[in-house]
């Protein structure tokens, strides 16, 4: 599947935060092998309808459509074990969650969830930065809020 349009708007949904940008050659290729093993992804023998990528050079997405096949604890098992071989493969940090991008110009900037009070005391967050919703779990809530104002997102709760 090369794009999320045949999915469904309650398909299940997992971000993976980068802890640095990726290069375009990375996200190239971590693309072409998250969408590789996409479409080759099963549960119980069954294939998943399922899509990956990369998104905003930070994020390694992989949407599953269970309306037709259910992920299941294995499946999922060896979507985590992929996750862990881009790691090794581009030395990246893909399991971080005390991370938080947020939009800043043109791009994003990520800090720290430990620099979150810093950060919107120096005015360079407020409550109406766009911030990276990383705990969307539908396919809807990716489309319409992955990037929502800080008060809208559970990083309200860390202020």
């Amino acid at each position: 599947m090369n794009d999320t349009n045949s999915l469904g708007p309650s398909s299940r949904v997992w971000i993976y935060h980068s802890n640095r940008p990726l290069t375009k050659e990375e996200c190239t290729r971590v693309s072409m092998e998250t969408a590789a093993f996409a479409r080759k992804w099963t549960a119980h023998n069954q294939q998943l309808m399922a899509w990956g990528g990369v998104v905003e050079d930070r994020f390694v997405v992989l949407m599953v459509d269970e309306s037709r096949t259910g992920a299941s604890g294995c499946s999922i098992d060896s979507s985590v074990h992929f996750i862990q071989s881009l790691e090794q493969k581009f030395g990246l940090e893909l399991f971080n969650r005390l991370l938080l991008s947020y939009r800043h110009g043109d791009g994003l900037q990520t800090i720290p969830m430990s620099e979150l009070q810093h950060e919107l005391q120096e005015g360079k967050l407020t409550m109406d930065t766009m911030v990276a919703n990383t705990l969307v779990s539908t396919k809807k809530e990716f489309d319409t809020g992955f990037f929502a104002p800080l008060k809208d997102t559970w990083v309200a709760n860390m202020v």
